[in-house]
This record gives C-alpha cells, sequence and structure tokens, in this order.
C-alpha cells in the first residue's frame, strides 16, 4: 500500500524530480475514481511536507499530462475527463497541520481560476441534435444516402472568446492549443433519442486537413456519441480545417451528417 510517508521517502530520493514523476505513484486512472483522488491528494500532501510547493497552473498541467500522454497510457478510457479534472482542483485539500492527511481547507479556492486553469487544457464540442426534425426529413425523402443536417444541428464550446459561430451548425473552434484534449459528445434536443457518431473524416478540399492538427479522433470506448483526439504538440498557425460527423439517430433507419470547423485561425474565412 503506497501511504503518505512512501511518497515522501520517493520525492526525497529524487529532489528534483518534477511533481508529475510523484504522480507514478498513484493508481491507474480506471481502477477507481475514488483511490485515484486519494493517491493525488497524498502525492500533494508529500509534495508540501518536504519543502515543496506547486501552483494551480502547475498541478493542473502535471495531472493532465500524466493522463494523457499516449506513451503513459495508451487507452482512451485511462485519459482524465475535464470534469475529473475540475473534481480533483475543486476537492484537492491543504495538508493538515502534521502533514499526516488532509484538512477542510481548500487547495485551490477560486472556481473562476480553477475554471480557467481546466478549459486551457480541454476543447469540449457539445453537438446537439433536433433527432425528431431530422427524422422527418428523413422519412420525406427515405434516402439510402446520408442526409445533411446542419438545419438541425447546433455546435457550442467551452472557448467562445475564441470561436465563431456558437450554437450554430457552422461552428468554428478556433483556440486550438498544443496538446489541448478535443471531445466531441452529441446528444438530442429532447433527450428521447441516443445519438451514435459513427464515422470521422476530413472534407476534402475544404482547408488544411484535420491531420495536421491532431490524429483523427477516435470513440470513447463505450460511449458511441463521444469522440476524442488530442492536438498535436506544435501547431501551424492560421490553420483551419472543415471536417465532417456522421451519425444515426435511435428509432430510425437513416444516415445523418455534419461538417463544422476547427483550428488555430480566428475571424478569418476559408
Amino acid at each position: 500500500m503506497v501511504t503518505i510517508a512512501t511518497i515522501e521517502k520517493f520525492i526525497e530520493q529524487h529532489p528534483n524530480a518534477p511533481f508529475k514523476d510523484a504522480l507514478g505513484m498513484v493508481t491507474s486512472l480506471p481502477t477507481n475514481e475514488n483511490d485515484w483522488f486519494k493517491g493525488i491528494q497524498d502525492v500533494y500532501i508529500a509534495w508540501l511536507a518536504t519543502g515543496h510547493s506547486v501552483t494551480l497552473q502547475e498541478l493542473s498541467l502535471a495531472v493532465y499530462d500524466y493522463w494523457t500522454d499516449p506513451n503513459e497510457v495508451p487507452s482512451w478510457a485511462d485519459r482524465v475527463t475535464s470534469a475529473q479534472l475540475t473534481m480533483v482542483l475543486t476537492d484537492l485539500k491543504q495538508p493538515n497541520a502534521d502533514k499526516t492527511g488532509p484538512s477542510n481547507t481548500p487547495a485551490f479556492s477560486d472556481p473562476a481560476k480553477i475554471t480557467s486553469a481546466v478549459k486551457s487544457h480541454y476543447l469540449d464540442i457539445k453537438v446537439t441534435i433536433d433527432a425528431d426534425a431530422a427524422i422527418s426529413k428523413y422519412n420525406e425523402n427515405r434516402t439510402s444516402g446520408y442526409i445533411v443536417i446542419n438545419h438541425y444541428t447546433k455546435l457550442k464550446d467551452n472557448h467562445p472568446a475564441t470561436s465563431r459561430g456558437e450554437n450554430t451548425d457552422e461552428l468554428a473552434s478556433e483556440g486550438l492549443q498544443p496538446n489541448m484534449t478535443i471531445t466531441w459528445t452529441a446528444v438530442s434536443k429532447l433527450n428521447d433519442h441516443s445519438i451514435t457518431l459513427t464515422r470521422f473524416e476530413h472534407r476534402p478540399g475544404l482547408g488544411n486537413p484535420f491531420t495536421d492538427l491532431a490524429p483523427n479522433p477516435v470513440h470513447m470506448p463505450g460511449s458511441p456519441n463521444i469522440w476524442v483526439t488530442k492536438a498535436h504538440p506544435t501547431l501551424p498557425k492560421n490553420e483551419s480545417s472543415q471536417y465532417q460527423f456522421f451519425l444515426t439517430i435511435s428509432g430510425c433507419d437513416g444516415k445523418f451528417t455534419f461538417d463544422p470547423f476547427i483550428g488555430t485561425k480566428k475571424d478569418t474565412n476559408l
């Protein structure tokens, strides 16, 4: 069993190692979220107990990097989500007086600063489908091909200051940063249908290739409505890509598609 004392000994033996290295003593994320959080809490206490310090931004980056590095955690299921990182930064406590456990005092008490720290690592895109309208469109034609449902699709992300077309089908998320996790979550407008994102591709001839920005996304295991990827460590400037998702809707045989934008350029048309 890894204890605070054990972690302290590791830190003392590696005095110049960064905070991220001490996280190697924490249980893997999918094993148990509560144990995972407790491990981070113990590392934080041990880190301070050995005379070190760590800022909100440094701790946020260390946790994010450790549980999104594909060389260390190859499974998408092991990757820390924005909600999980927010939970860590919100629930983390300062050590008690003798540094043997947590106190009741938050390590970081400013919710706005926590939100800002988390947002710097994530581009979360929510896709809302008017499923009933899309199904009606399909029933009018009964085509075997894909139906473009831009008029029945609204997208928004968590970076409105650097995006255009929030809450429209033509969302252009243009604040992409290096190493940022990009997540798409598709839901039905009335939560009365299940949305399954079945395929992703760059729209040929429109903008730069998506793979200039990030590897093509994959769906989260067990969550067919959620797809995820991670931006490259180095990104080209002033580059935009139009991409396309294909999807199905429960209770309907139709196949549908929509095509927004993503990139590192702002206030510029393709």
